[in-house]
């Protein structure tokens, strides 16, 4: 993979996941200390109407901010499918490749969808990422692709196999499959991984 380096951006990437983490801390902060300031207020000198409706201006442009970082955190997740990225995995601190091929939201928050290649040889698995309850993709021997859920890795007749809860259709319908490693042509992993966490950069596949 040609690679090229992009500290400055992965760089940015990482400053900007941190500014919005910390306007998320003030959009709190700032409905707790309006409630607060309310609640113990002096009953004889309540808070004037134009001092309160300053405030709430205050918070409305602190939300419009924050919901702007979060927009343009999307875009910037959004400019990386089709590319290979570098991250270190979080448990083993191994270094991972693979291709970027969605963006996902969880919790408000954006997250890279991303493939890996996993090496299979003499039809047994060659990797220390443990698949079981990943989603895998793999290719059969007849070109078909598939997509499905490791439950479990089994040797059956000598054979390592993956059990997979294999994707039947658009309703998210499964059924169990045994899959053996040595009918499958390739084989790659999911994984959903925060843009701060990208090392490297590479360029279209």
């Amino acid at each position: 993979m040609t690679t090229v380096n992009n500290n400055l951006y992965t760089n940015s990437l990482t400053s900007n996941s941190n500014r919005q983490a910390n306007d998320e801390l003030g959009k709190s902060d700032f409905l707790h200390l309006l409630v607060t300031q309310l609640r113990y207020q002096d009953p004889m000198k309540p808070m004037e109407d134009k001092e309160f409706i300053a405030q709430m201006a205050q918070f409305s442009s602190l939300e419009q901010m924050q919901n702007m970082n979060s927009a343009l955190i999307t875009a910037q997740a959004s400019s990386l499918i089709g590319n290979r990225v570098k991250w270190n995995d979080d448990l083993t601190y191994a270094e991972r490749t693979g291709t970027v091929v969605g963006v996902s939201i969880v919790s408000g928050q954006p997250k890279l969808v991303i493939y890996s290649d996993v090496k299979i040889a003499d039809g047994k698995l060659q990797t220390d990422n443990d698949l079981v309850g990943k989603t895998v993709k793999w290719l059969d021997k007849d070109n078909v692709e598939h997509t499905g859920v490791v439950t479990n890795i089994k040797n059956v007749d000598g054979k390592q196999n993956l059990i997979i809860n294999e994707e039947v259709d658009s309703q998210s319908s499964s059924v169990e499959t045994a899959v053996a490693l040595s009918d499958v042509k390739s084989l790659a992993v999911e994984s959903r991984m925060d843009l701060a966490k990208v090392t490297d950069i590479g360029l279209h596949t």
